[in-house]
């Protein structure tokens, strides 16, 4: 696990030394299709399958394992506020709606 992060960081700080420090990877994540947003109004039971590409990413992103979940703009709940950090640099346009999960309270 260590040695993909490493991994990771070095084609990182190479593709930032190669464009002369600027965070740019050259399009490494172009191809990154985040689950689309759900419809307003529409039937909350639809589901979607995030592209092979994102599942990869969110596989990869290393975070705690610690239980503190929180409310995605998206409607998903994410274990803690570090995996849905993860969800945005994959590409998901989510924000931080609240604290807790996205169940409606009771």
């Amino acid at each position: 696990m260590i040695g993909r992060l490493c991994l990771i960081l070095a084609v990182v700080a190479s593709a930032s030394a190669q464009n002369g420090g600027v965070d740019d990877l050259g399009g490494l994540f172009d191809d990154i299709s985040p689950p689309p947003p759900p419809a307003a109004g529409g039937d909350s039971s639809t589901t979607t399958t995030p592209s092979p590409r994102y599942s990869a990413c969110m596989n990869a992103c290393q975070t705690v394992s610690s239980y503190n979940p929180v409310c995605g703009s998206d409607g998903n709940t994410y274990s803690n506020q570090q995996r849905l950090q993860c969800a945005r640099r994959c590409g998901s346009n989510v924000q931080l709606v609240r604290g807790g999960t996205c169940q409606p309270l009771s």
